[in-house]
This record gives structure tokens, sequence and C-alpha cells, in this order.
């Protein structure tokens, strides 16, 4: 399974399980290269470990490790990949 066949995987879960909780984070680990796309029923990010570049609306946010970005009233998806070239933990709440 290939990158975009999982972030898609994923979207369809969160949207096909309208029963799992919204409270509850999903950890991602991002290796640098990789892109994943949040889905807009997520209302923030949280930057565990590394630096995130997210982009959201239009614009270009840089999120450190121990910050968070609100993504609430995204149109689209946010996007979200490493910022440094270092593998990237984050968890979208």
């Amino acid at each position: 399974m290939n990158n975009l066949e999982l972030g898609l995987t994923l979207e369809a879960l969160l949207l096909a399980s309208p029963h799992l909780p919204t409270d509850k984070a999903l950890r991602i680990v991002l290796l640098p290269g990789e892109l994943y796309s949040i889905p807009t029923r997520q209302h923030q990010v949280r930057v565990l470990s590394g630096t995130a570049w997210v982009s959201s609306n239009g614009t270009d946010y840089q999120v450190e490790s121990g910050e968070s970005l609100p993504i609430e009233g995204a149109k689209h998806s946010a996007l979200i990949s490493d910022a440094e070239a270092n593998p990237l933990v984050f968890e979208v709440l």
C-alpha cells in the first residue's frame, strides 16, 4: 500500500465511521518527503516531534514540536508535511 492509498484509507475510515469519537487524537508519523491530507472534520493539529509545514485555507504555517494549530473552518483538507527533512510525529483532533 502506498502513501496515497493509506491517506485515502484513513479519510474513508473517518468519513464512514460517524460513531468514532471526535475528542480522540489520531497520532500519525510522516517520514521525510511524505505529505498527509488532514480531513476537514479534524479541528486541530498538535506536533509532538519535529517541525511541521501546514497549508490550510490558502495560508502556510510552521508548527514546532509542542505547538498546536487550530484548523477549524477549513473549506478543504489541510496539508501537512515535515519542514526539516526529519520524521514528523503529530496528532489530529
